[in-house]
């Protein structure tokens, strides 16, 4: 069973909507197994620009979310979102720059609180690959994260984990290393987002 906070969850239905036509039925059907299981999860989620990789996530964190609620154990909203956490790198980095660039006389603290949701139930990271700037610290900081949420895994916190990404496999051990690497191949199921950009299929083209 999937434990969240104080809520043990042994079933989650994924609230696809009725027209979801974006991620292959092998993704799909491998993602609801696991849930009418009851089962943890750990998903990497790669592919390009636009292949609905964050959409399906968000999905996912929302699922889990109703199922807690549903089963009318944590009445308490805040609990529920205090536990199933969506984060995206560019912005998380983006608040560290900002504590370590600032006044504070508790940086360390500061920090720690801010990276404090790699040990929640359940993590969307979202978007690893985009932070900015992109530089070789940056790289490192991010990879660190990975490596605390791995960590959290194996002391049996991490109930479910979702990494998207756009970095194809070569790419991501070239930007953060073998070590990271290693890790996310040990925790992660990756599954790759080979359909076209939905974005670009939505787009109309008039012409006159």
């Amino acid at each position: 069973m999937i434990r969240v906070g104080k809520v043990n969850i042994e079933r989650v239905a994924l609230l696809l909507p009725d027209e979801y036509n974006i991620a292959t039925p092998e993704i799909i059907a491998r993602i609801r197994a696991d849930f009418e299981a009851g089962k943890p999860f750990q998903y990497l989620f790669t592919g390009g620009v636009g292949r609905g990789k964050t959409f399906l996530a968000t999905i996912i964190s929302n699922s889990i979310r109703y199922a807690m609620m549903q089963l009318g154990i944590s009445p308490n909203i805040d609990e529920v979102f205090d536990n199933i956490i969506h984060e995206n790198v560019r912005k998380i980095y983006q608040r560290y720059l900002a504590i370590i660039g600032g006044n504070s006389p508790e940086k360390a603290l500061d920090i720690k609180k801010l990276i404090g949701w790699v040990n929640r139930p359940v993590v969307l990271i979202d978007d690893v690959g985009a932070e900015t700037p992109g530089t070789e610290s940056a790289h490192e900081w991010i990879g660190s994260l990975i490596c605390d949420r791995y960590d959290a895994w194996k002391r049996g916190r991490a109930q479910g984990t979702i990494i998207t990404t756009n970095l194809d496999y070569t790419q991501l051990r070239d930007t953060y290393g073998d070590r990271v690497l290693d890790r996310i191949e040990e925790m992660y199921t990756i599954m790759k987002f080979t359909n076209p950009s939905f974005r670009r299929q939505k787009r109309e083209v008039i012409e006159g």
